[in-house]
């Protein structure tokens, strides 16, 4: 019996296959397929038939709306994020989250570009069953996690990720977080991306000073910021030159 399942299927075809591996008593499974919150109505009857099948099974869902999950160290790519074919992919101490599939592939290609490994990513899409606060949670314990980047769409279950926070803190580690939707436009676009209802930046700046999380202003900032965290190479003795048009 596989322990996870990775569903690439249309959106009728995935809720049948999630029962089916709930039935055969599969624990976990990912999906691929959208067309539940973030379209309506109608989605909002699938989400709720997921809910349904994990109370009836038992099953756990990542997603739907899910680009997978990767486990860089032991080269386990449940994903169809086209970013994981490249080769030599550095292995680091950083476990990544996201609600959007396509940024645990640049997470990790612009990594690669800077030097920096992760030991993990995962693209919870829209959190139907499992949140982003639960998943991150599940790996706090690993002596080989150092420290966690997110991108959030938005706070679905704010308590499982406040808890997770501050026994992030009590570990040693770090958490940086970009949150998409600060303009109006933003927030229309994590709305229509995965049925997120975003809320104003000023309510999560406040939330993370009280969880602990390192919020930061942009995407990029995200990976300038990751250097520093716990576990990443140092470089040591004299060896930086600096470069500038001028003396200024």
């Amino acid at each position: 019996m596989p322990e996870h399942v990775y569903i690439v299927a249309g959106t009728d075809a995935a809720i049948e296959a999630i029962e089916e591996a709930g039935r055969l008593g599969v624990p976990v499974a990912s999906a691929l397929a959208n067309g539940f919150g973030e379209s309506g109505a109608d989605g909002e009857s699938r989400e709720a038939r997921l809910r349904e099948i994990v109370a009836k099974t038992g099953i756990r869902i990542v997603g739907p709306s899910s680009l997978g999950i990767v486990d860089m160290r032991h080269k386990s790519f449940l994903t169809a994020n086209a970013a994981f074919d490249e080769p030599d992919l550095p292995v680091g101490r950083i476990f990544a989250a996201s609600h959007s599939g396509g940024m645990i592939g640049t997470f990790l290609s612009r990594g690669k570009a800077r030097g920096i490994g992760f030991a993990g990513l995962v693209s919870v899409g829209n959190e139907v069953d499992l949140s982003i606060g639960e998943i991150c949670a599940s790996t706090l314990d690993d002596p080989g996690i150092d420290g966690y980047l997110l991108f959030l769409e938005s706070l679905r279950k704010a308590h499982t990720l406040r808890a997770f926070a501050i026994e992030a803190a009590k570990r040693g580690k770090p958490i940086l977080a970009y949150k998409l939707g600060r303009s109006d436009i933003g927030q229309e676009l994590a709305k229509s991306h995965t049925g997120a209802l975003s809320g104003s930046a000023q309510m999560y700046e406040a939330a993370f000073r009280r969880a602990g999380v390192i919020g930061v202003d942009q995407v990029r900032t995200l990976l300038d910021m990751a250097v520093a965290l716990p576990g990443q190479p140092r470089v040591q003795g004299r060896r930086v030159g600096i470069v500038s048009m001028s003396g200024g």
